[in-house]
């Protein structure tokens, strides 16, 4: 996840990494938390994911992008699909051909660019408005391109009025591929949270510690592709799963037998084993002066075979284990997976 790589004296702050895991195991209603809580949360974000570097708004204020990442907790998470929605690199080629068309742009020019692309009327604003249609429309490229470069020849005034074609062109080009890639990305999620994905008659479907793991691996990347001495990137990762793992692999006594220690175990006793858990299976997540890391779960211990209320305690216990023992220094539950990552990691 690197900077805007230009010319240009402004750069991008680092994207807030928002990663999204579904468990799809059938323990929570994966296809309803997806169509009215994470989907609508992620369209939302998706108005201006791209973030803005200092100069571009009114305050004049660095905005970070957006990066939305999400996969599913399955009998096997780590071959379940990842379905990227928007990524950094998608605010980095939105930001260098602004600054390749406005000429290393003065802040006065980038904050003209900038309206004309994500004002009330501006380009990116009218074909983000697709991505909220039910069925979901995908702008058509030719179209679009058309109607963005005539948007900015006759909509806008000073620069990007006057001037040539090619360089009205070559920013709706930009702005409506983007539009396009994020719309078929968004249709790829709903595709896959429209069918079912475990096997059901009593098959064990929910590696939630594979998940997690993946999750370690892309903080970790996030971390180490920060170069040194730069803005600490942050990461939330929000997760919508009852934490009861079952896995093909675990046995009773298993030490990540989540649901038969909470069902067992003293608070005392399953902090302990939380920690031999994460212990276990090498689970660790960059240190707080790498990466500004939060964890958010929604649905734990609940579900369509919860745990009854007096283990409850015993199962966050359980999990405060592991999450410690793993470097996470933050951590909440929450009710609404669209608050999830609401604001700054």
């Amino acid at each position: 996840m690197g900077l805007w790589s230009s010319s240009s004296a402004q750069a991008l702050l680092p994207a807030e990494k928002n990663l999204f895991v579904l468990d799809v195991s059938g323990s929570t209603d994966f296809r309803t938390l997806w169509n009215f809580s994470l989907r609508p949360s992620i369209v939302n974000k998706l108005k201006q994911p791209f973030g803005f570097p200092e100069g571009a708004t009114k305050s004049g204020k660095p905005v970070s992008p957006v990066d939305i990442t999400i996969f599913a907790i399955s009998g096997n998470s780590y071959d379940e699909p990842i379905l990227p929605i928007v990524t950094s690199a998608d605010a980095n080629e939105l930001w260098a051909v602004v600054d390749d068309v406005g000429f290393n742009p003065s802040k006065a020019r980038l904050k003209e660019i900038s309206d004309a692309i994500f004002g009330g009327k501006g380009i990116f604003t009218m074909q983000s408005e697709y991505l909220r249609s039910s069925p979901l429309k995908v702008p058509n490229l030719t179209t679009c391109e058309k109607e963005s470069a005539e948007t900015l020849r006759t909509s806008t005034s000073g620069f990007l009025r006057d001037a040539e074609p090619n360089q009205r062109k070559q920013i709706a080009q930009v702005v409506c591929k983007l539009a396009n890639r994020i719309a078929l990305n968004l249709r790829t999620a709903d595709e896959y949270f429209k069918k079912p994905h475990c096997p059901g008659k009593g098959k064990p479907c929910s590696d939630i510690f594979g998940a997690i793991v993946r999750a370690s691996d892309v903080a970790r990347d996030l971390a180490i592709g920060t170069p040194s001495g730069s803005v600490r990137p942050s990461m939330c990762i929000a997760i919508a799963s009852d934490m009861l793992h079952n896995d093909y692999r675990m046995k009773k006594d298993s030490i990540l037998n989540s649901r038969e220690i909470a069902r067992t175990a003293t608070k005392t006793e399953a902090f302990s084993r939380g920690k031999l858990a994460a212990q276990a299976i090498d689970l660790k997540f960059p240190s707080k002066s790498k990466l500004n890391l939060r964890i958010v779960v929604l649905g734990q211990g609940t579900g369509t075979n919860p745990l009854s209320i007096e283990y409850r305690s015993i199962l966050n216990s359980y999990w405060n284990g592991v999450w410690q023992q793993a470097g996470v220094a933050e951590t909440g539950v929450t009710t609404s997976l669209d608050r999830a990552c609401q604001g700054s990691a």
